[in-house]
């Protein structure tokens, strides 16, 4: 059978055209692949530490009360739990207890690791009954993905305040 003339030519150019188009979708595919993700999902647990004659801890703290017990404290009740999804250069505020917030940035991501931005604030009443917001602390930190960090030992009527952080 014969192929009629430049036939070889076009097979050719449709196979090169065909490898191109394959390396171009193996290209963008790997570049999805080590893209990072438009959002950090953090984690924040509000814990109220205390010392008391009988210690306890609440069983969703289970997994973090040796870190607690290092606070000095024997007693640790979870007094929120929150998560959400924070798009990478975007602060989330979130009000924790007795007028104290903590900001939470989450600045750009490796594989296994978040670099964050902590800012504890607390929020008082001036002498005419204005808010006034005093910042308490501010932490850069790196932290490792699904590991918690604890922060905090903040002064509440009873015990302390402390948050214990975690990222995705």
């Amino acid at each position: 059978m014969r192929h009629p003339p430049g036939g070889a030519a076009v097979r050719a150019a449709l196979v090169l055209a065909a490898a191109v188009a394959s390396v171009a979708a193996a290209s963008r595919a790997s570049a999805a692949e080590t893209k990072p993700p438009p959002a950090a999902t953090i984690s924040i647990l509000a814990i109220q530490a205390s010392t008391e004659d009988k210690p306890a801890c609440d069983k969703e703290l289970a997994p973090i009360q040796s870190a607690l017990a290092k606070s000095g404290h024997n007693t640790f009740r979870l007094i929120l739990r929150d998560a959400r999804a924070v798009p990478y250069g975007t602060a989330w505020q979130r009000e924790m207890a007795e007028g104290y917030s903590l900001s939470i940035t989450a600045e750009e991501a490796t594989a296994n690791d978040v670099k964050l931005a902590l800012v504890w604030t607390r929020t008082e009443k001036d002498k005419d009954g204005n808010p006034k917001v005093a910042e308490l602390q501010r932490l850069p930190l790196t932290i490792r993905k699904g590991k918690y960090f604890l922060s905090g030992g903040w002064k509440l009527k009873k015990g302390a305040l402390l948050a214990a952080v975690s990222v995705q």
